[in-house]
């Protein structure tokens, strides 16, 4: 550990992996110990044979590693960050500092924000918050806090782009100025706390910064194959068992694959957690072994609020073991969401997240599959005491003659914000902690919760638990989906560059709601929609109550067989993402990459962000306007070679660079990078569908001269097994235009479903 001690600060460096530090901030009289309060990283102190080192004052310090500057920071002080976003008031004590960055410098990451693919030009705040579907690119913040970014280091001296990436390990609020204004050579960073505990992980290539931030917080679920299929859901239906049924056997007798019916919160009892309506559900029993039947997974919606009410079993249980967040006063806090007013389990302790575990169980005991973690930021339309006593104060005021200025206006406006500063936590060990700490790891907590549930009652069986709030290191846990959009060309195209930055934040199973949620939805909107959502990684459409249908035979005969061509493409390209999704949960790298992932030394791949690669081998470049009959297209050079793409369709070669595209409604261009291919089976209507061909689409080059390689890994898609070597994992080599695919096996605990590979 080396430190420098600098006009009342001591700042300090140690070194946790030959490419990983960690750089502690905190003022010289006081300590910066471990954060009692986030989940505990991975231990990775390896040490490694390289050496940090740090020089310099508060003013401007310089982070080295074995001896070359690796970063560098400036303006170390206390106070209010001043960048006027959401939030921060000026009483607040804040720290903040600066890292200095070229000019050039392009910046990635920090989770699901709505701005653009690169963060320059703007402020970013941690703060998980609900918003409505009405968002624009400059909402900020939303429902989750991924305090992680990567800066490109722009070549220089022929040695070629590298990417650095920070890590800010803290639950606090915390604010990123990424270049703004005159501050165009920093990245502002400013956290509510006393201290700073950052992480700087070094590695040249953005996938190794990837996989060493992932080993750091945490490598991806596996999750269950049935999981990566497409998923149907509805606010407000099905509103009654037989409804359900009808459901499911409609995408069977049209022949539109799926996996997964979602219940949201109109399958309970007056919108209480872990209830059914026995009027409309009178048997969720029979409900779940008829789904099952017909080859469907069940996923019910769970959220936070627990409706305060005597006499309901869930609440009184609660009561009894103390499991309740307590506001300032040591009351058991009250806040109003869909049941109306509800209390809210504190998952920072250890026996609530064991209590919460076991409600869960009555669900996984009911034949549910999965599990919804919504309004979990926490989401609180108003506190009763907070709304009491501003109720109070305006009746006061008005009675007298008076108006409601300025004051009780923002007052108004900012109730939710007044909830979370009276909630008090505990830990384990029985002391008091602020809302402020927990708030942006809520989520997280409940999603070990939930997860521990499973665990618990289907040990075998490997859990899919859905998130809509997060915090560095739910990846382990849940997948995330980004929240209540809107049926708009513009949120279908800022799903892109969500999901793309989630995944350079370590989520890679991410995707948005399809056809939007909030919004009556334009059949084109929808079937684009659903073509684009076929190759993300998270594939669910979803609306919201008192809009119309978007269910994919909503619009008539030609969309429905445009949208099924793609839902089915989704099951054809199972055996691909299913690798795909294998090689992450090992790696970290995600399954949905920014074209500069793939190919670091193609200038234009950084500017190009309404295009993306699935794996290392798939290019998409789904069709964003309306009414468009043509498409830009760029496809990426690499290391400085033009190389082929292969048409998904036609078969047709394009070589490297700009080319203008004819498309028709039922298209959707998707390439494959020469020297790849990809795995694929004829259509299927479920995900334990095993067709007995495994095909290869293969790019070997213009003239065939180019070695393909076609990884593929199988596994029973269900269980733990892969984790005790229950897998199969190889590689088709093809070579020659007439020879066989030559298998290599990596693996071979499993055997794979395929009788036969043919290669096209």
């Amino acid at each position: 550990m080396k430190n420098i001690l600098s006009e009342g600060f001591n700042i300090e460096i140690d070194s946790l992996d030959d490419k990983i530090g960690r750089l502690k901030v905190f003022e010289e009289n006081s300590s910066c110990s471990e954060n009692d309060v986030i989940p505990q990283l991975n231990d990775i102190s390896a040490g490694g044979n390289s050496e940090w080192g740090i020089s310099g004052s508060r003013n401007n310090f310089v982070v080295t590693l074995d001896g070359e500057k690796a970063a560098e920071f400036a303006g170390l002080e206390k106070g209010h960050p001043g960048w006027g976003q959401y939030g921060a008031e000026e009483s607040d004590n804040w720290l903040k500092l600066s890292q200095l960055v070229d000019e050039d410098s392009l910046v990635y990451g920090l989770g699901e924000k709505t701005r653009y693919m690169e963060k320059s030009g703007a402020v970013y705040e941690m703060w998980n918050r609900d918003t409505n579907g009405f968002y624009t690119h400059n909402e900020d913040p939303l429902y989750s806090s991924l305090p992680f970014y990567l800066v490109r280091v722009p070549e220089t001296g022929g040695g070629g782009d590298s990417f650095l990436g920070i890590y800010l390990h803290q639950s606090e609020r915390s604010q990123f100025a990424v270049k703004v204004g005159e501050n165009s050579d920093r990245i502002g960073l400013a956290v509510k706390s006393p201290s700073v505990r950052l992480y700087l992980f070094l590695g040249g290539d953005i996938k190794k910064v990837i996989e060493n931030y992932t080993k750091l917080t945490g490598k991806p679920f596996l999750p269950p194959r049935w999981a990566i299929g497409y998923h149907h859901s509805e606010y407000g239906k099905p509103c009654d068992q037989e409804e359900a049924i009808d459901l499911a056997d409609t995408f069977r007798e049209k022949g539109i694959p799926c996996d997964a019916l979602y219940f949201d919160i109109q399958h309970m009892e007056g919108n209480r957690d872990f209830t059914w309506d026995r009027e409309a559900f009178p048997s969720p029993e029979k409900l779940t072994e008829k789904l099952h039947e017909m080859d469907f997974h069940l996923v019910n919606i769970v959220d936070p609020g627990i409706k305060e009410e005597p006499g309901y079993e869930v609440y009184e249980s609660g009561i009894g073991k103390d499991v309740y967040v307590r506001d300032e006063e040591g009351d058991n806090f009250s806040g109003s969401v869909w049941p109306g007013f509800c209390v809210f389990p504190d998952f920072l302790r250890k026996e609530v997240r064991d209590w919460w575990a076991e409600q869960n169980r009555k669900l996984l005991n009911q034949g549910i599959d999965g599990i919804w973690n919504d309004m979990n930021e926490p989401a609180i339309f108003f506190g009763r005491k907070q709304i009491s006593r501003l109720a109070s104060t305006i009746e006061e005021k008005t009675s007298r003659g008076g108006h409601l200025d300025f004051e009780y206006k923002h007052r108004l406006m900012n109730v939710r914000e007044e909830n979370t500063k009276s909630l008090c936590h505990k830990n384990d060990a029985g002391k008091k902690v602020s809302h402020e700490k927990v708030h942006n790891i809520y989520a997280l907590y409940e999603a070990m919760a939930t997860e521990k549930s499973f665990r618990r009652e289907k040990p075998e069986e490997r859990p899919f638990i859905l998130t809509r709030a997060g915090f560095s290191g739910i990846q382990k846990y849940a997948a995330k989906w980004t929240g209540d959009n809107s049926s708009t060309w513009e949120h279908m195209k800022m799903s892109i560059y969500m999901a793309l930055n989630l995944g350079l934040s370590g989520i890679p199973f991410a995707g948005a709601d399809i056809g939007g949620f909030h919004g009556d939805v334009e059949p084109e909107l929808l079937t684009r929609w659903i073509q684009l959502g076929s190759v993300m990684p998270f594939y669910r459409n979803h609306s919201s109550l008192d809009t119309i249908k978007q269910e994919p035979w909503s619009f008539g005969d030609r969309y429905e067989g445009i949208n099924r061509k793609y839902i089915s493409l989704r099951y054809k390209l199972l055996p691909f993402l299913y690798t795909e999704f294998f090689r992450t949960s090992r790696t970290g790298i995600p399954v949905m990459r920014p074209l500069f992932m793939e190919f670091p030394a193609d200038k234009e791949s950084y500017t190009t962000s309404d295009q993306f690669m699935v794996g290392n081998s798939m290019l998409v470049a789904p069709i964003l306007e309306r009414n468009s009959r043509k498409r830009l297209l760029y496809l990426p050079s690499e290391s400085g070679r033009k190389i082929s793409w292969l048409d998904w369709w036609t078969g047709e070669r394009l070589e490297s660079g700009y080319h203008t595209l004819d498309t028709s409604l039922d298209v959707m261009p998707i390439f494959v990078r020469e020297g790849k291919g990809i795995p694929y089976t004829e259509t299927v209507q479920h995900a334990y569908e095993f067709p007995d061909t495994l095909k290869l689409r293969v790019n070997r080059g213009e003239y065939h001269n180019t070695k393909a390689r076609v990884p593929v890994y199988h596994d029973d898609g269900k269980s733990y097994g892969f984790a005790r070597g229950n897998y199969f994992l190889g590689e088709f080599l093809i070579e020659g235009d007439h020879e066989k695919p030559k298998l290599e096996v990596n693996h071979n605990g499993y055997d794979p479903f395929w009788d036969k590979v043919e290669v096209d």
